[in-house]
């Protein structure tokens, strides 16, 4: 009898690690707390504090919904959302008897109506281990993903359209009352997600002369599969100014089990697309096929609707669940901004503040050229106006004779505004900048755009006596004057409370003083 009872959980303890392996592959990465999407409007968060787990949400999309149901393993329970769509529901993971349970989601208007699935079984799953209790996921997965999503792109290839002057109104309609590039692209995925259908013929019976992928032609026909919904989701979200690119990887979608294993978590060949748009310097990541309720069976139209957007903005944790990266174009894991300056790059980029011209060797000192090319590019962009209108408008007058060495424009414009000097009869174009040359700079753009200049609070540096005279009054401008966004002063110190007057200035750094400056005026 012992043995026969040794025997039955031996095999239990092999069907568990069969259905482990089966979810997870051979490891999973682990998390206490993620979030579904990002989104302030519609968002799942869960965390898991000792035994309590916690899942807030708020549900926009679909409308009118008024219940959530939730299921943990056999157990569920129907929570009431409030006047503004929101809800909270606790669980004591102590009361289970299993070390793995998957956790699903519903929602409906009514009660004892149907219920519409957000999260379905496998898409979140809890490991109990050494007595506590975490959301796992794929880890080769997961770090694919991570280590795919931390190459640089450059917004600025990311914008060019074919489709722009065909589809512009199109677009004006669909972003229409939108006040952020956020609200935009929120609009266009709802758009494209609800207005396509996915071809399940096509799908199905692999009929491909029936299928279309081109922007026009997906619109015209309204069904097509994943690279069709990213063909026309990439190019509405360029015509409405907001780079996008579409990525390819392996999903798993109806031709899986819906549950990575060792096999899947190597696979190398795609069989999906969806896309990334550039928002508030970052890039996100969007699924408008995945969010689309509606499908093409049989020659007809089934109209499902949009579903919980929890493919707009997702969360890396959430999307590593069912989506494996294999191709972001652009991207490149050299030649980009150190990670303190990603962020700031990317929004000075996303503002076009920046010249092509200095879009790579990021820690490279800036040349005095590069830095009038820079400032002149903000000061245009400032003041929506050209060199050529704002000399006109102002009736400044060029001295094209300035300089020995260079009849640059922007050179010869900054200096007609006093923002640069140059060095007896040289501008010295190759010449390095100092961090108080560039305070200096940045200060007397500021007062060319009309700002008050004049700050009365003292340097706290270190090395405040090493400041040289007549950059004291700059130093102290660029170190209390701040970007409106993100409350930072156009200049820090650094580490040890220096100020490091005579340190040369590096093209990223110049590329965030610059981009805050513009904030703050």
């Amino acid at each position: 009898m012992r043995i026969r009872f040794k025997k039955i959980c031996l095999l239990i303890l092999i069907l568990v690690i069969l259905m482990f392996n089966t979810v997870y592959g051979v490891e999973y990465e682990s998390f206490y707390s993620f979030n579904i999407t990002n989104s302030p409007d519609n968002y799942i968060t869960f965390n898991i504090d000792g035994n309590t787990l916690t899942i807030d949400g708020k549900i926009l999309v679909p409308k009118n919904q008024n219940y959530a149901m939730i299921k943990i393993n056999n157990s569920k329970e129907v929570v009431d959302l409030n006047s503004n769509k929101e809800f909270t529901y606790k669980y004591n993971l102590s009361s289970l008897t299993s070390d793995i349970v998957e956790l699903e989601l519903y929602f409906s208007n009514t009660k004892y109506g149907t219920y519409q699935g957000i999260i379905n079984g496998k898409d979140i799953v809890l490991l109990n281990q050494n007595n506590k209790w975490k959301f796992i996921s794929n880890k080769m997965v997961y770090q694919n993903n991570n280590n795919i999503k931390e190459g640089w792109i450059n917004p600025v290839n990311c914008l060019h359209s074919d489709f722009e002057s065909e589809l512009k109104d199109l677009v004006n309609n669909i972003i229409k009352g939108a006040k952020s590039d956020y609200e935009k692209a929120y609009l266009i995925h709802n758009w494209v997600s609800e207005n396509i259908y996915y071809n399940l013929d096509y799908y199905y019976n692999q009929l491909t002369e029936d299928i279309v992928y081109d922007t026009i032609s997906v619109i015209k026909e309204r069904t097509t599969v994943c690279e069709g919904y990213a063909n026309l989701t990439n190019d509405l979200m360029r015509i409405a100014g907001i780079p996008s690119i579409k990525v390819t990887g392996y999903a798993l979608g109806m031709s899986t089990n819906g549950a990575w294993n060792e096999s899947t978590e190597k696979i190398s060949d795609s069989n999906h697309a969806w896309n990334e748009v550039f928002i508030d310097g970052k890039w996100i990541m969007i699924d408008t096929t995945w969010d689309s309720g509606n499908d093409y069976t049989d020659n007809k139209f089934n109209y499902g609707g949009l579903r919980f957007p929890r493919y707009f903005d997702t969360s890396l944790e959430y999307f590593s669940n069912s989506h494996k990266i294999l191709s972001r174009p652009y991207a490149t894991l050299t030649n980009t901004p150190a990670n303190w300056a990603i962020k700031e790059v990317s929004v000075a980029l996303s503002k076009n503040l920046i010249p092509y011209t200095i879009q790579s060797k990021y820690s490279n000192n800036i040349t005095r050229l590069e830095f009038c090319e820079a400032i002149v590019n903000m000061v245009e962009e400032k003041t929506n106006s050209s060199i050529e209108k704002i000399i006109a408008q102002n009736s400044l007058i060029i001295n094209y004779e300035k300089f020995k060495d260079t009849k640059d424009i922007n050179v010869l414009f900054a200096n007609t505004l006093g923002i640069v000097n140059g060095k007896c009869e040289y501008f010295d174009t190759k010449g390095f900048i100092t961090r108080q040359e560039a305070a200096a700079m940045l200060q007397r753009t500021a007062k060319a755009l009309g700002m008050d200049v004049n700050i009365e609070n003292n340097l706290t540096y270190n090395d405040s006596t090493s400041i040289a005279n007549w950059a004291v009054d700059a130093v102290n401008f660029v170190s209390n004057v701040r970007d409106k966004e993100n409350n930072k002063a156009l200049m820090n110190g650094m580490q040890d409370n220096t100020f490091s007057p005579k340190n040369y200035y590096t093209r990223q750094q110049a590329i965030i003083t610059i981009v805050r400056l513009f904030n703050s005026l």
